[in-house]
C-alpha cells in the first residue's frame, strides 16, 4: 500500500468516526452485514498503528540523512579550509579591499602594547579566521 493509499483510507476511517461518511457502505452506529459485534469498524484502526509507524520510520529516516548531509558538508567546508593558500587568501583581501601588507599597522599596535604590559590580541591564522566567520554566520541563522 502507498502512503498516498493509507492517506486516503485514514481520511475514509476519520470520517466515518465523525459521521460525516461512511465505512464498507455502513454509517457509524450500524451494524456491519457479515462482521459480528457493534465495533467491527476497530479491525481499521491498526492502520492509525501502521500510518504511525510508517511515519516515525520516515522522520527517523529523514533525521539521519540530514545529519549525514551536515556531517559531509562539515568535511567538505574542513577540508577547504585547511588547503586555503595564497590564491584564497589574495581573494579574500580583494573582497574586502585590502591586501596582506595593511596587517603592519597590527603588527606595530601589538607591539606597542607588549611595550605597555598590555596583553596582546591572539593573532589567527586565515584558516583560524575562515572558521570563527562560518561559526558566526551559523549563529546568526
Amino acid at each position: 500500500m502507498t502512503n498516498t493509499d493509507l492517506i486516503e483510507r485514514l481520511k475514509d476511517l476519520r470520517r466515518f468516526l465523525d459521521g460525516s461518511g461512511d465505512l464498507e457502505g455502513r454509517s457509524f452506529g450500524e451494524r456491519h452485514p457479515i462482521v459480528a459485534g457493534a465495533f467491527w469498524w476497530r479491525r481499521h484502526l491498526t492502520r492509525i498503528d501502521k500510518a504511525a509507524a510508517a511515519l516515525t520510520e520516515t522522520n527517523v529516516k529523514l533525521v539521519k540523512a540530514r545529519a549525514e548531509l551536515k556531517a559531509s558538508e562539515q568535511e567538505v567546508i574542513e577540508r577547504v579550509i585547511n588547503r586555503m593558500g595564497w590564491p584564497e587568501i589574495h581573494a579574500f583581501h580583494e573582497r574586502i579591499g585590502q591586501d596582506v601588507y595593511e596587517d603592519a599597522g597590527g603588527f606595530m599596535i601589538r607591539k606597542i602594547k607588549r611595550l605597555f604590559g598590555i596583553k596582546r590580541d591572539a593573532v589567527q591564522t586565515y584558516q583560524e579566521a575562515a572558521r570563527a566567520t562560518l561559526a558566526e554566520l551559523e549563529d546568526g541563522r
